[in-house]
């Protein structure tokens, strides 16, 4: 139990993990200096759960600030996050999936001052894409998501941030986000049981209800690249995340009911033909004409010039926690 009110909750959402990458995931967090820290492991059903050897972790490195959560079926991504929100303590929340990492040492300490100091409910930062593949760390230069950061340069106008982000659907990457605890409670209720696996389209929802959105300008997280749902080419997963996008943009129109001029136009492109509304959407928000042309062609990559030594740090082994499989699951 924690003691006191933890600045950061961050919650590893499961399903079958790989100990492997599970106990680097999770030693990234325990290995971050000057921050109160809360860790939750909301497993969804898996084979193994791997809670053994996360007990023998934590107690390794005298960490006690952590909630186990077990589920005897799955329920998907969504409702699987939701339990571990629901149980947060934090002032943020911090979602992190097995093979994600946090950059380095001081990741959660600048990101909790920058939004703390600043007020902020929403902030995503920078991510350096690696190759899950690979045998050794080979970074990823790929397309930035999302494009068009020029819209979170300078002072920063909530209202094209929106426009560029619901409609062009110019996303940051979900596991590159920090949220007020408070308001991820509040929002995740609302497409817990519309949305099955896109738990980040919970954000679209909070832009949609004029929740302002920040940038943090710095790396946050090492994400692997191929790995997870998001980048995948598979066919179902790809049916799927479009039936999650279409059941999420359902809940918006029915939550902006406020007749402001966004909202009117908005509910216009959520409520027609999709084919049509990727068209007649420009008419209704012409600057999206100069911000599609910044996504298509003038787009930036992701950073290649990390420091890769907290990732080499969190990927060293001593000795095995627990007797594993070979396949680097757990026993």
């Amino acid at each position: 139990m924690v003691s006191e009110k933890p600045d950061i909750t961050v919650i590893v959402a499961t399903y079958n993990p790989s100990w492997n990458k599970l106990e680097r995931t999770l030693k990234s967090v325990l290995f971050q200096d000057n921050i109160t820290v809360e860790i939750i492991i909301a497993d969804d059903g898996s084979r193994d759960n791997c809670f053994n050897e996360i007990k023998a972790l934590f107690a390794k490195y005298h960490f006690e600030h952590y909630t186990l959560l077990p589920s005897e079926t799955n329920r998907g991504t969504c409702r699987n996050f939701a339990g571990g929100v629901e149980a947060a303590a934090g002032e943020y929340v911090k979602l992190l999936s097995p093979g994600d990492y946090l950059y380095d040492e001081t990741t959660l300490e600048k990101w909790y001052r920058y939004v703390a100091q600043n007020h902020m409910d929403m902030c995503f930062g920078n991510a350096v894409y690696y190759d899950a593949n690979a045998s050794d760390i080979s970074i990823v230069a790929t397309k930035n998501n999302p494009a068009n950061m020029s819209v979170y340069l300078g002072r920063q106008k909530q209202a094209h941030i929106r426009e560029n982000y619901l409609l062009l659907n110019d996303l940051a990457l979900g596991a590159s986000f920090l949220i007020k605890t408070e308001r991820m409670q509040a929002y995740i209720k609302l497409i817990v049981d519309q949305v099955i696996y896109a738990e980040d389209n919970v954000i679209r929802l909070m832009i949609a209800d004029g929740v302002s959105l920040f940038h943090f300008p710095e790396i946050i997280i090492w994400y692997e690249y191929g790995g997870g749902i998001s980048t995948s080419s598979v066919k179902i997963w790809q049916e799927r995340l479009t039936q999650d996008l279409l059941a999420a943009n359902r809940v918006i129109g029915e939550r902006i009911k406020k007749n402001s001029w966004f909202n009117i136009r908005y509910r216009l492109c959520l409520a027609g033909n999709p084919r049509r509304a990727r068209i007649y959407k420009f008419f209704l928000f012409p600057r999206l004409f100069f911000w599609k042309f910044q996504k298509t062609f003038q787009y930036r990559l992701t950073p290649t010039n990390a420091d890769t030594g907290f990732y080499r740090r969190i990927s060293t082994h001593g000795a095995n926690v627990l007797e594993r499989e070979d396949d680097g699951t757990c026993r």
